[in-house]
């Protein structure tokens, strides 16, 4: 059977099976299985299920499964590439559990629909229609968010903290192995490129892989040497040792074991099926078969083209004014001790007057290096340096958005991963201590700066995860936001004060976030 083969930067696709059974397959992505028509065993990773007619069930990555039934049957099988998706989340701290045999009927119920839209428009990707295929992407984004808000979950990290430094550690390997499996790659080099131990990352990729180093990276090996075997003319032996095997005896042993066949033969065997149209998903004999397992589906396209409403325009080209922008009202810069630093302020200074930028944000107001005097019961703290900071925005027309939370600092390597990441404690122990700090900060501003100035600053608390975790219900974080807009609003009426969300460092879906304030 052959492997569908994701577009690059493409983040999800689905193909048409129709045979009777699988073997031992698995995927380096995650896979979901949709019976349009007929009844199946499926086995995944050894535990059985039995999915009737619009059944679905999803794979983990590298996981083996198989399926067999008594006569054929028509399922729809998704991909969602994990590279893809790791750039929006990260994804190897997350378990995903997706079935509509056990899972709340309502939400199988809505993810059903979605993944029933994409059949309709199936002939459209086939002709490759463009406006198909746009509705198909926007179609996958809505299923991968409904996926991983409503079926994922954190998992919750159980190593010690001194022996687990940086939480993108698995992340860390596993995108080591990706994209060096080619060459070899032993415990030894992954141990020395983590500063641990082998026996260490042995136990350490066990736990969190199921697995250990080899079978891992043999798996890997194999999914992309399956893929050359179907789709390019490559001799085995070029397949073997392009994919990271040291000779052919051994990836013919590998593959064996894990196919049942050497890998010339399942090669022959493809051709052959291939040739025949047995595995062309695209058949009109399939196509039927499709045709009649959607028939009591909406029918997407149609119903869309008869609600589309056209009503015609006339403009005059040569009148014309320019737009509103809203894209220099504001720049992240980062901590606000930054602000004292002569080279940053020459650079805030540039993108100022280059692109005349209003607001510039700010956070780690209760930096150290800002002697506050934060244990001061009295509220006599010392603002002398975070004045200098305010001062310089002021005096250059910029107005400060301050966050009024305690997020981490971090220095990004890449999108993926960090270089550095220093939580930052919840200083106040108490809530009333905030609030007092907050009403002796707020009158200093506005002695400082008048009331009509401070009016027009903005103030932010950023969604902490740890307020959220607390109770799991925000209730912390929202009387957190609640006492600062209360002394804030109380000296300074006309001040703007608001939350955020912010997805990258917890795990508070939006949905729930979404909930919570609605709450």
């Amino acid at each position: 059977m052959s492997r569908l083969m994701l577009p690059e930067n493409q983040i999800m696709d689905f193909e048409l099976i129709t045979q009777k059974s699988v073997p031992d397959y698995f995927d380096t992505n995650y896979l979901i299985y949709f019976v349009l028509d007929g009844e199946l065993d499926f086995v995944d990773n050894n535990t059985p299920w039995r999915l009737k007619t619009k059944d679905f069930l999803l794979v983990d990555s590298c996981r083996h499964h198989s399926y067999h039934a008594d006569r054929p049957v028509l399922v729809g099988r998704f991909i969602i590439s994990m590279e893809m998706l790791s750039r929006y989340y990260n994804i190897h701290q997350m378990e995903i559990m997706c079935n509509s045999i056990t899972g709340d009927t309502a939400q199988c119920n809505e993810f059903r629909r979605l993944l029933e839209r994409c059949f309709g428009y199936y002939y459209g990707r086939q002709a490759g229609d463009g406006r198909s295929i746009v509705h198909l992407n926007s179609i996958y984004y809505q299923i991968i968010e409904y996926l991983l808000s409503n079926f994922a979950r954190a998992i919750p990290d159980e190593l010690p903290q001194n022996d687990n430094p940086d939480a993108e550690r698995i992340n860390d390997i596993i995108s080591y192995i990706h994209a060096n499996f080619k060459h070899p790659i032993s415990l030894t080099d992954l141990a020395e490129r983590m500063y641990l131990s082998t026996a260490y990352v042995s136990r350490y990729i066990k736990k969190k892989l199921g697995k250990n180093l080899g079978e891992y990276l043999t798996d890997i090996r194999l999914d992309f040497a399956v893929r050359d075997l179907e789709n390019t003319d490559k001799s085995i032996a070029r397949i073997a040792l392009d994919n990271g095997f040291p000779n052919i005896s051994s990836f013919n042993k590998a593959f064996k074991e894990h196919y049942s066949v050497t890998p010339k033969s399942y090669q022959e065997t493809y051709v052959a099926r291939k040739k025949a149209g047995l595995d062309d998903e695209g058949s009109e004999g399939v196509k039927h078969w499709l045709m009649e397992s959607i028939a009591d589906l909406p029918p997407y396209d149609r119903e869309e083209k008869d609600t589309e409403i056209f009503e015609n325009f006339t403009v005059d080209t040569r009148e014309s004014q320019p737009l509103k922008k809203n894209w220099n009202k504001m720049m992240n810069l980062g901590r606000v001790i930054a602000l004292l630093r002569g080279d940053v302020q020459e650079h805030v200074l540039f993108i100022k007057n280059t692109f005349d930028i209003e607001y510039i944000r700010i956070w780690d107001i209760y930096d150290d290096g800002l002697q506050l005097n934060l244990e001061n019961e009295g509220g006599r703290h010392n603002f002398s340096k975070l004045d200098k900071a305010l001062d310089f925005l002021c005096s250059n027309s910029i107005r400060p958005y301050i966050e009024l939370g305690c997020k981490p600092i971090i220095l990004l390597d890449n999108y993926e991963s960090y270089i550095s990441y220093v939580e930052r404690e919840i200083v106040f122990k108490e809530l009333e201590d905030y609030g007092h700090y907050l009403e002796s900060l707020m009158i200093h501003l506005v002695n400082r700066y008048g009331a009509q100035e401070v009016s027009q600053w903005i103030f932010e608390l950023w969604s902490d995860p740890r307020l959220f975790k607390k109770n799991g219900d925000g209730d912390a974080y929202f009387s957190t936001l609640e006492m600062s807009c209360r002394v804030i609003k109380k000296i300074v009426p006309g001040a703007r004060v608001g939350g955020a969300y912010d997805r990258e460092y917890g795990y508070i879906f939006l949905k729930d976030f979404a909930a919570a304030w609605s709450r």
